[in-house]
């Protein structure tokens, strides 16, 4: 029977020479959130405008909403990933003053201090509409002033059409 592996011995094998690093992601989440950094780099980002509080909104290319904005540096990649439940729980939702509240699908820090969250095209309208007649929402533990936000949002064709709806 010479190179015949049995299974047992196989197993043993794998244990053997596995990482025993528990504070390491195991190499298959390292691929998945790597692979979650590279597709949402390569999102088509478009429709962005800034509003009054110095954050902006912009779409995916499935009309997923985006909101953006500076804040403090941040070593982390990846701050919120709604596919494996993990990371900041500041960074679950936005949080408007009305306790009207929507799940982000994932934030990433870009640049290391650009914030991005990203949410569902599902939601897309209700937070818009939020976002024009809400005094404030909060969103990662930043709290953001939405005076003049409708305004703002008139004037740009896409999401005139969308609060109009």
């Amino acid at each position: 029977m010479c190179g015949v592996i049995r299974a047992d011995q196989a197993m043993f094998t794998s244990l053997i020479l596995s990482p025993s690093d528990s504070n390491e992601l195991p190499i298959n989440q390292q691929k998945n959130v790597e692979n979650i950094k590279t597709q949402h780099r390569q999102t088509e980002r478009k429709n962005k405008i800034t509003l009054p509080d110095d954050f902006s909104i912009m779409t995916t290319a499935f009309n997923g909403l985006i909101v953006h904005w500076q804040a403090d540096n941040n070593n982390k990649e990846m701050l919120w990933d709604i596919r494996q439940a993990t990371g900041d729980k500041n960074c679950q939702s936005i949080q408007f003053n009305s306790n009207d509240s929507y799940r982000t699908t994932m934030v990433l820090v870009e640049n290391s201090n650009e914030y991005i969250a990203e949410f569902s095209p599902l939601d897309t309208e209700n937070i818009l509409k939020d976002i024009a007649i809400r005094s404030n929402f909060t969103l990662c533990g930043y709290s953001f002033s939405l005076k003049g936000s409708q305004v703002t949002l008139g004037k740009h064709n896409f999401y005139a059409e969308i609060l109009t709806q």
